[in-house]
C-alpha cells in the first residue's frame, strides 16, 4: 500500500504549475500530505476550511498534522452571513442541482485554494475503498440486528422517537432515525437508505396528488440490488463499498469537486483513485482494511509508522456544513420567501409541504437541514434557469446572479 500511494502520487505530481493538498485533517488526506515529502523536495502546502462551530471544525487537527510534517497550512473561514447573500449564485455554479449541503463550503475552500495553486490533490475515495463511512458500521449493526425480526425494529422505533432531536454533524439522533427507517430492508437496499433525505412516503407527501403516480412506481433502490448481485460473492463490506463506488463516489462526491473547482479554474486530482491502489484495495479482505472500532485501519497503520504520535482516536468527521443550524437562523426568512415566489417547481412540490418543513425544522421537532438545503437549491437553480432562459429570449438582456464573485469569506491575513 505504500508503494502504491507512493507511485501515485509521483504521477500526480506531475505539473509545471505549484500543486497543494486540501487537508481535512482525516486520515486519507494526512496521509496524503506526510507522503508527499517523499515526491518532492518539500510537503506540499495545505489547506482548510473552517467553521466557527466546533464540531464542525477540524482546523486544530489539520495544523497539528502540518506542523509535524513541517509544511505550508493555510486556514479559510467560511461565514454563515456571506454565505445566506450568495446561496441562489451557488445553486447555480453546479451547472445541474447538487445537494450535498457540503458544496458550498467546498467551492468556497477551492475558490481559496485557487488564488495559491493552480492544482490540488483530494483525499476522495479512500473512505470508499478502505471502509471509512459510518454507513459500514451501520451495515454490519443491521446484519446482526436483522436477525431479531420484528422485536429489534420495534426497539429501534421505539428508541428513534424517544431520543430528542439534536443539531449537529449527523447526530446520533439523526443516524438513529435513518438506521430505523431503513434497517429492516435488503442489505444493498438499506445500506441505500442510509443516505436517504427523508423516507419515500414523506417524499410522495409533498408532491401534488395528481402527480405522484410517476414517482410512486420510480424505484432508486434497484440500483443497489443490481450492483450487489454482481458482487456478492465479494467479503460482506466490500461488496457494500462497490454500491458506493459506483453510485455515491462518481455521482455525488467526484461531481462535486469537478464542479466546485471547475468554477474557479483549480484542477483537483485525486491519487485514492489510481488504478494501482483502487486493485489493491478491492484485493484486500475486510479483516485487513476494516473493525468495527477502527474504520479504514490499513490506513490508519500505515499514518500512524509515518507520523507516530498522530492521534489514535479521532472521530470521522466528514466535510459538511452546519446546514442544520444555519437553517434556524436568517436562511429560515429565505425559505419563507422562497415558499410565496412562483416556481416551477411548485407545479410538483406543494409549498406549504416546504412550510411544514421549515416550521418543524425551527421548533427542532425534526432535523431536515440536509432536506431543506436539497429543497432550497433546486429552487434557486430553477429560479437562475428562467432569468438565463429569459436572457436568451429578450435581445441585449442580462442574467443577474447575485455578485457571485463576491468573496464568501475574507483571505486570511
Amino acid at each position: 500500500l505504500d508503494h502504491s500511494l507512493s507511485q501515485s502520487l509521483k504521477r500526480h505530481h506531475n505539473a509545471d504549475v505549484p500543486i497543494g493538498i486540501v487537508l481535512s485533517g482525516g486520515v486519507d488526506s494526512s496521509l496524503l500530505a506526510c507522503k508527499s515529502s517523499e515526491v518532492a523536495p518539500t510537503p506540499f502546502p495545505c489547506f482548510t476550511m473552517d467553521f466557527k462551530q466546533t464540531e464542525f471544525s477540524e482546523a486544530h487537527e489539520a495544523a497539528r498534522l502540518a506542523n509535524l510534517i513541517g509544511t505550508e497550512h493555510t486556514v479559510f473561514n467560511l461565514h454563515e452571513e456571506s454565505f445566506f447573500a450568495q446561496w441562489k449564485a451557488l445553486a447555480w455554479q453546479t451547472d445541474a442541482p447538487i445537494f450535498d449541503n457540503s458544496f458550498p463550503a467546498t467551492s468556497e475552500l477551492y475558490r481559496q485554494v485557487r488564488k495559491h495553486v493552480k492544482v490540488a490533490l483530494s483525499g476522495d475515495a479512500g473512505d470508499e475503498l478502505f471502509l471509512g463511512y459510518e454507513t459500514y458500521r451501520a451495515d454490519q449493526l443491521a446484519s446482526v440486528l436483522r436477525q431479531g425480526g420484528e422485536l429489534s425494529a420495534a426497539l429501534l422505533r421505539f428508541a428513534s422517537r424517544a431520543v430528542p432531536v439534536q443539531f449537529g454533524k449527523v447526530t446520533p439522533s439523526y443516524k438513529l432515525r435513518a438506521f430505523a427507517r431503513a434497517f429492516a430492508r435488503s442489505a444493498p437496499r438499506a445500506h441505500g437508505g442510509w443516505r436517504e433525505l427523508a423516507g419515500h412516503n414523506s417524499l410522495i407527501r409533498m408532491v401534488h396528488p395528481e402527480k405522484r403516480a410517476p414517482l410512486s412506481e420510480f424505484d432508486p433502490a434497484v440500483r443497489y440490488e443490481s450492483i450487489f448481485q454482481r458482487v456478492k460473492e465479494a467479503d460482506f463490506l466490500t461488496a457494500m463499498s462497490f454500491l458506493d463506488l459506483e453510485t455515491w463516489l462518481p455521482n455525488n462526491i467526484l461531481v462535486k469537486a469537478d464542479r466546485a473547482s471547475m468554477a474557479h479554474g483549480l484542477e483537483v486530482r485525486v491519487p485514492f483513485l489510481d488504478k494501482e491502489v483502487v486493485q489493491l484495495a478491492l484485493s484486500l479482505s475486510d479483516k485487513q482494511k476494516y473493525s468495527f472500532f477502527q474504520p479504514k485501519k490499513i490506513l490508519k497503520e500505515l499514518l500512524y509508522q509515518k507520523i507516530p504520535s498522530y492521534p489514535r482516536n479521532l472521530p470521522k468527521r466528514g466535510f459538511g456544513t452546519p446546514m442544520s443550524e444555519w437553517l434556524k437562523g436568517p436562511l429560515m426568512s429565505s425559505l419563507h420567501s422562497t415558499t410565496k415566489t412562483p416556481s416551477p417547481l411548485w407545479d410538483w412540490i406543494n409549498p406549504t409541504e416546504l412550510t411544514r418543513l421549515g416550521e418543524e425544522h425551527a421548533a427542532q421537532k425534526a432535523d431536515h437541514g440536509f432536506l431543506v438545503w436539497a429543497l432550497l437549491a433546486l429552487v434557486g437553480w430553477l429560479e437562475q434557469l428562467g432569468e438565463e432562459r429569459a436572457r436568451a429570449r429578450i435581445p441585449n438582456a442580462r442574467i443577474h446572479i447575485e455578485n457571485p464573485k463576491e468573496e464568501l469569506c475574507p483571505s486570511p491575513a
